[in-house]
């Protein structure tokens, strides 16, 4: 112990405790904004009974997707709808997220085949299979007190996709979804794959917060 009463290898394991946080907090400055996040509360909660109607929302999903019938699909979405991704690509040309429209001919180019907006040309999907586990329905917390929003969370979404140039692809990672019941039924307003916690959007905040210490 020296003599302001501090033990030397504490302060040692303190000053590197600091030099990590400073690390990481510049990692974070330098970082581009993340996708939205789930609220912590939504992936603690069980299913909502209020809003048991919004999984029918999530049933009806898996088979408009995989059918290639874009319409059907598209009519799942509002008319505000967007979706997000981590992917540098997709930040990169729609920083704003995916509207329907973008949607729309994503899902149409995906069952006919064609030329990407990177210019790069793709085969048709054969065969679409996406499957939801462990979902949960919950409150929505942009609208609290509202039965008629709610996040669906789904900790392991499924897609498997075959072409006609014989290549595949599979994927299986958690998704959110942020839903509200329309007069024409359950509607997405935001997707968001990968969804990053927030935690993670907590720390960006303060990493990125100016110091008016002084």
């Amino acid at each position: 112990m020296n003599a302001n009463g501090t033990h030397p290898r504490s302060a040692a394991v303190a000053a590197a405790i600091l030099a990590s946080i400073l690390m990481v907090s510049v990692a974070l400055i330098a970082t581009p904004r993340p996708t939205p996040a789930v609220p912590t509360a939504v992936l603690a909660e069980a299913d909502d009974p209020a809003r048991a109607g919004a999984r029918t929302w999530l049933d009806a999903l898996e088979p408009a997707y995989e059918s290639g019938d874009t319409d059907a699909f598209i009519a799942l979405l509002t008319p505000n709808y967007r979706f997000y991704s981590p992917d540098e690509g997709i930040l990169r040309r729609f920083p704003d997220g995916f509207t329907a429209e973008d949607e729309r001919d994503s899902h149409a180019r995906l069952f006919a085949g064609g030329t990407n907006s990177e210019g790069r040309l793709l085969p048709r999907a054969l065969a679409v299979d996406v499957e939801f586990l462990d979902a949960r329905v919950c409150a929505d917390p942009e609208h609290p007190g509202d039965a008629g929003h709610a996040v669906i969370h789904v900790r392991r979404a499924c897609l498997a996709i075959r072409f006609a140039d014989g290549s595949a692809m599979r994927d299986a990672a958690p998704h959110a979804f942020w839903v509200v019941q329309t007069p024409d039924g359950w509607r997405c307003r935001r997707w968001v794959e990968r969804p990053v916690s927030e935690l993670n959007e907590a720390l960006l905040a303060a990493a990125s917060r100016p110091d008016h210490d002084g």
